[in-house]
């Protein structure tokens, strides 16, 4: 008989390593099994990767930092002329989703914010607002944007930056002067683009567009809450294309928060440039982790362990099937998930610290023939290596 106990009763189980020695892990071979266990020696836990049978139970999942990205949108007005000679409104709204819903920030519904206003009236040629009202419009939301400040200490900043972004269409046989800064043309689109990020003069920054609306467009984004953007070709050369569309670029700007654009109105446009992501295993990941882990008694804050550095974590999942004993009879057995979460400063990874001969001895002064040739992810067997798996 068997079964899975609940994960009330046998909880994951998170360690932190701010230092790795074999004083902290080892593999060894267990005498009644004969299967490799890994031992988290001040810790008193012992997993096995199979059972005496030779079926794995075990497995191991590596997860490595990433850095925050934040998320990059064009936004574009509609510009189509309305039905009717009336006033005319417009813009759009920006949803906020968290990173760690949590009190004060997981509201039931999503929370949105809308940016806009409307006209008294606006002209139209051929069934086209005039610019001079999109131009209106534009700087108006990018205003209330850039100007949105939280009223109260529950209250919210904007999450994105805003301001004025052009498409253009990259060309090695044409130049590009952009606020009065001639960009370095390169060889490539890649080229160009890193030439215009690295001179800060130029007062934008360069984006790729999405493979599939073209390989040669370039985003330009001017500093937030820039309305202005002076594009011309240098002395003696010919200008690049330029897209005559005008848009408001929104660039994220919380690290634990990414933003959606969301059309109301059915009126506007967006493409996104940058899908964006939140940082994964930073040093705030895991100090949250860690947070209120009590220790032999101690308040929360007060644990006699180690806390998280200010520095990126590597985590390691292992999940074992364990055996147990039954209750009801002699014979019966049954088995529970265990799992544990082993945090560990990536930048001790990848440094040699264990005899692949012995898996569990520190130096020669544990065994003569010691060579220090195995480092953590080889002793938990992860990217192709056995260890912990042998």
């Amino acid at each position: 008989m068997s079964g899975y106990a609940g994960n009330l009763t046998y909880p994951t189980k998170p360690l932190l390593f701010n230092s790795v020695s074999a004083q902290d892990f080892g593999v060894f071979t267990n005498s009644v099994t004969s299967q490799k266990e890994l031992l988290f020696k001040k810790s008193g836990i012992s997993l096995p990767y199979k059972n005496k049978a030779g079926t794995i139970v075990g497995s191991v999942k590596k997860i490595l930092p990433k850095a925050w990205t934040p998320r990059v949108v064009l936004a574009l007005l509609g510009s189509n002329a309305p039905a009717e000679d009336l006033h005319y409104e417009y813009g759009f709204t920006i949803n906020r989703e968290v990173k760690n819903p949590g009190v004060g920030n997981s509201e039931i519904t999503p929370f949105d914010v809308y940016y806009g206003g409307s006209l008294p009236k606006v002209t139209t040629t051929s069934g086209i607002i005039d610019a001079v009202h999109m131009t209106t419009m534009r700087e108006d939301i990018i205003d209330q944007i850039t100007n949105h400040k939280r009223y109260s200490s529950n209250g919210y900043d904007a999450w994105v930056n805003a301001s004025l972004a052009k498409i253009i269409t990259w060309d090695a046989a044409k130049t590009l002067d952009i606020n009065g800064v001639t960009a370095v043309v390169g060889a490539t689109v890649a080229a160009f683009i890193t030439g215009i990020n690295a001179d800060p003069t130029t007062l934008v920054t360069a984006y790729a567009l999405p493979a599939a609306i073209g390989t040669s467009k370039v985003v330009l984004i001017a500093a937030p809450g820039t309305k202005t953007m002076t594009l011309e070709a240098t002395a003696a050369g010919t200008i690049m294309v330029v897209d005559t569309n005008d848009y408001i670029g929104l660039v994220g700007k919380e690290t634990d928060i990414n933003f959606h654009f969301v059309d109301p109105t059915g009126q506007n446009s967006a493409i996104t440039i940058v899908e964006g992501n939140f940082a994964l295993m930073s040093a705030d990941d895991v100090y949250r982790e860690f947070s209120q882990m009590v220790h032999d008694g101690a308040l929360a804050n007060q644990h006699r362990v180690e806390k998280p550095l200010n520095a990126p974590y590597v985590k390691y999942v292992f999940e074992v099937d364990m055996p147990s004993a039954g209750f009801h009879g002699a014979s019966e057995g049954h088995s529970y998930k265990q799992e544990v979460v082993v945090y560990v400063l990536q930048s001790l990874v990848a440094t040699d610290k264990w005899d692949a001969s012995g898996f569990m001895w520190e130096s020669v002064t544990d065994d003569a023939g010691f060579v220090a040739d195995t480092n953590l992810d080889e002793l938990f067997g992860v990217g192709g290596a056995t260890g912990w798996k042998s």
